[in-house]
């Protein structure tokens, strides 16, 4: 069975996928849209990006409401919202298409602004919206960091709770970490704090505490790690959101970082410092996790 799987995804990632535009469920190499866009000129989108399982998704509203968010942003209020049922629908027949129905699978849709207005708004704004969904396969291993030097956007220049399509800090924040034999990069805000890695939020144990940077740390809060969060009140454990200087994540006692596709996975390097992968405070959490997702998923 467990060839079996491999031999599976490896056929899945060497076939071509089918993908969503603009409603309509076409094959890759037909998924084209206009060259002159505000969405390439200027990377005027923005996207979510989350886990279908076997067809069915956690907090899919609170995805498509920061997506909305997004958009409201980018628009100025002069374009549609998303709809989620139609969203769900265009996802469900491309999940068909791609043969992903029984399976877990990565789902990102990216929403970019068709005109060329530049730096004006005229409207109505008219969107171009691509759906993807791809087979996915969970790493739990735990994970190596790097301190980088690229800081987080502050979120007075770019609001941080949004998943904008202008997100290169994030980009070369991983390059460089892989570029050092490293999994991810540990970020920094402008001025110091502890903030999150290029693609997940960050925890840690320290005594009987866990720490996570708060939202002045111009970090993107991300909805697994709104559920963590409440996953930990609920299970009795003092839980603080602050800012935190680098000594206090590497004094820690154990690490794990979130997101929506890999859930929740420790760390077990930062730099040259070697931390615990296991614990029991984690293991609980994952199992209270697992007890969640099996009311949540809808």
């Amino acid at each position: 069975m467990k060839w079996s799987g491999k031999l599976n995804n490896f056929l899945m990632r060497s076939r071509k996928m089918a993908l969503s535009l603009n409603g309509n469920v076409v094959s890759e190499d037909a998924g084209k849209i206009h060259a002159q866009s505000d969405g390439l000129y200027h990377g005027a989108g923005c996207f979510e990006t989350f886990k279908s399982y076997s067809g069915t998704f956690l907090r899919f509203d609170e995805h498509l409401n920061r997506l909305n968010r997004g958009i409201e942003y980018l628009t100025h209020s002069h374009a549609e919202p998303l709809n989620s049922s139609v969203i769900r629908e265009e996802i469900s027949d491309l999940i068909q298409s791609n043969n992903l129905s029984g399976s877990d699978a990565k789902i990102r849709i990216q929403v970019s602004i068709a005109g060329t207005n530049g730096y004006s708004v005229r409207e109505p704004v008219q969107l171009n919206r691509v759906i993807t969904a791809d087979v996915y396969n969970r790493s739990a291993s735990p994970r190596n960091l790097v301190t980088s030097s690229v800081t987080v956007v502050p979120n007075t220049s770019v609001p941080s709770d949004l998943k904008l399509s202008n997100m290169l800090h994030y980009r070369q924040a991983a390059i460089e970490a892989k570029a050092r034999g490293a999994d991810d990069a540990l970020m920094l805000t402008t001025d110091g704090y502890v903030a999150e890695t290029s693609i997940a939020n960050l925890f840690w144990v320290t005594g009987d505490t866990v720490h996570t940077p708060s939202i002045e740390c111009d970090i993107l809060p991300g909805v697994m790690r709104n559920i963590v969060i409440n996953l930990l009140e609920e299970m009795g454990l003092k839980t603080e959101q602050g800012k935190y200087q680098p000594d206090s994540i590497l004094d820690s006692d154990f690490i794990w970082c979130t997101n929506s596709l890999m859930e929740c996975v420790p760390v077990r390097k930062i730099d040259d410092l070697d931390f615990d992968s296991k614990s029991g405070l984690f293991t609980e959490l994952s199992r209270e996790l697992k007890n969640y997702k099996r009311n949540a998923l809808q």
